[in-house]
C-alpha cells in the first residue's frame, strides 16, 4: 500500500467492508432515501448511455451519516493494514521530511475525510452510499455520476481482484487508483456538460461546495497530493494527453478505457507520462527491485517494504519553497500543481525496506534511473534536500533513541538511501541485497 493518501483519501476504495444499514429511519430520512434512488436510477441510464456499456445489474444506494462513515473507515483500515503497517509508512514519511514530526497522521487524515468524501462506492455489495449532507439534487447528481461510473467499471473489470493482485506496490496501486478516479472523473465532466448544455445545471448550482478544498490547504503533500493525481491525472492519462484543459474537453475512447483496466499502468510514471503505456515506441515500464529476504540483518524485524515511484519521489526532492499548496479561493492552485519534476522523472524502479529494533528505525532504498545521468541529476536534488530531511531526522531521534544518520551513495544509474534514526554507538546495518530483477516490458 502507498501512504495515506493513495488509498485512504479516495472515497471508492474505502470498500470491502459490510454496509452500515440505518435503522429506525423518520419520515425526512425515508423521503431523503426515495429520492435518492429515484435519482440514481435516473443517472444509471445516463452514465450507461455516456459510456456505452451497460450495468450488469442495478447498484444500491443508500444515505450515510458520519457515525456510518468513521465505522466504515476503521474497519476499512483494518483490512487493509497488517498489524503495525501504518504507522511504519507514517514513519517513513517523517523521515523523509514529507510530514511533520509532530503530526498524528491517523486523526489528520480522519479530519480530512470527514470534509472531502461526499459519497463512497462499495464494490463488496455493488452499494453507493451518499453522505447525507450532500443530499441536494445538483450536487447529488455529480457525485453520483462518478460513484455510479465506479460501479459500472466494477461490474465490467472486477477491480477488487486487480487490487488485491498489487498488493506490496504502492506505486503500481496508486496507477491503478488513477485509472479507476480517471474513469470516474471523465464521465461525471462528460455528465456535467451535458447537463450544462441542457440548461439544467449551471455553476451556481454548486457555488458554496469545496469537497473538502478547505481542509486540504494548510497540509502537507504527502497528506493531498496523491489523492489529486488519482482524479486529475488519471484523466489525463485516459485521454493520452499531459494537458489538462484538452482532458475537460472530450471523452476518452472507450477502447483505452477497457484496455487501462485489463492491463493497467504499471506506474505513476507510466501515468505521469502516458506516451511511456500507449506509445509502443516510447513504452517504459519499470524494472523490478527486489530484496533478498535472507540478507536482512539479525535482530531486526522488517516493519514494511514496498515501492515509492516517480510520484512519491518527486515529493521527496521537491525543494520546500516550490512545494504545492492549496488555495481553495483560487480555482487555478489545482490547475497549476506539479506532479513530478525534472529530478524524479527518469525513474525507472525501486524498493524500500524499513527496519526496526526496539525504538531503532533504518530506512534503507534502492532506486533505478533511466541512465547515469538522471541517477546524477536525483542524487544532487537529494543532496539539496539533505539539510531539511536531517532535521527530521533529528527531531525524530531527539524523541527517540539519541542520533541520526542520512547517506545517499550513487554507483551507476543507481542510488541507494539509507536513512536511520539509531543509538549512538549502533553499528551501520550493511549486506542488505537488492536486485534489479529484469524490466516489465
Amino acid at each position: 500500500m502507498y501512504a495515506v493518501a493513495s488509498l485512504a483519501l479516495s472515497p471508492f476504495f474505502l470498500s470491502a467492508l459490510s454496509s452500515c444499514e440505518s435503522t429506525g429511519a423518520s419520515p425526512e430520512q425515508e423521503a431523503a432515501q426515495a429520492r435518492l434512488e429515484e435519482q440514481a436510477r435516473a443517472i444509471e441510464a445516463e452514465v450507461s448511455e455516456l459510456r456505452g456499456r451497460a450495468f450488469l445489474r442495478p447498484v444500491d444506494v443508500q444515505l450515510a451519516d458520519e457515525e456510518d462513515f468513521r465505522e466504515y473507515v476503521d474497519r476499512r483500515f483494518a483490512i487493509a493494514y497488517g498489524p503495525g503497517e501504518f504507522e511504519a509508512e507514517e514513519y517513513m514519511a517523517k523521515m523523509l521530511g514529507l510530514v511533520p514530526t509532530d503530526m498524528d497522521l491517523w486523526e489528520t487524515t480522519l479530519e480530512l475525510l470527514d470534509a472531502q468524501v461526499g459519497g463512497y462506492y462499495d464494490p463488496s455489495q455493488d452499494k453507493f452510499y451518499l453522505m447525507e449532507q450532500f443530499d441536494k439534487p445538483q450536487l447529488t447528481g455529480v457525485i453520483l455520476a462518478h460513484e455510479l461510473t465506479h460501479a459500472l467499471d466494477d461490474q465490467l473489470y472486477r477491480m477488487d481482484e486487480t487490487v488485491e493482485s498489487l498488493g506490496g506496490n504502492g506505486d503500481a496501486e496508486l496507477a491503478y487508483h488513477s485509472v479507476i478516479e480517471g474513469s470516474g472523473t471523465a464521465l461525471m465532466t462528460q455528465w456535467q456538460m451535458k447537463k450544462m448544455l441542457a440548461g439544467e445545471l449551471s455553476m451556481t448550482d454548486m457555488e458554496g461546495v469545496d469537497l473538502g478544498m478547505e481542509a486540504m490547504k494548510d497540509l502537507p503533500e504527502f497528506l493531498w497530493k496523491p489523492l489529486l493525481a488519482s482524479y486529475v491525472r488519471g484523466q489525463m492519462f485516459l485521454n493520452r494527453t499531459t494537458n489538462m484543459m484538452a482532458a475537460q474537453m472530450k471523452a476518452p475512447k472507450l477502447a483505452d478505457i477497457e484496455r487501462a483496466f485489463k492491463t493497467p499502468p504499471s506506474s505513476t510514471e507510466q501515468i505521469l507520462h502516458p506516451k511511456k503505456y500507449w506509445d509502443e515506441d516510447e513504452f517504459d515500464a519499470p524494472q523490478a527491485v527486489e530484496v533478498d529476504p535472507a540478507s536482512l540483518p539479525e535482530g531486526w524485524e522488517l516493519l514494511n517494504e514496498n515501492t515509492l515511484g516517480e510520484l512519491f519521489l518527486g515529493m521527496v526532492v521537491n525543494p520546500l519553497d516550490e512545494r504545492d499548496t492549496i488555495d481553495p479561493e483560487n480555482a487555478m492552485s489545482v490547475v497549476t500543481i506539479q506532479y513530478t519534476n525534472d529530478a524524479a522523472s527518469g525513474w525507472d524502479g525501486d524498493r524500500y525496506v524499513l527496519l526496526g529494533r526496539g525504538d531503532e528505525r533504518v530506512l534503507l532504498a534502492h532506486t533505478v534511473w533511466d541512465d547515469e545521468s538522471e541517477a546524477v541529476e536525483f542524487q544532487e536534488a537529494l543532496a539539496a534536500m539533505g539539510d531539511h530531511i536531517q532535521a527530521a531526522l533529528g527531531e525524530l531521534a531527539e524523541a527517540g533513541p539519541g542520533d541520526h544518520r542520512w547517506e545517499v551513495v550513487r554507483f551507476g544509474n543507481q542510488v541507494a538511501i539509507t536513512a536511520a534514526v539509531v543509538q549512538s554507538d549502533s553499528e551501520p546495518i550493511e549486506g542488505v541485497v537488492f536486485r534489479v530483477v529484469e524490466s516489465a516490458e
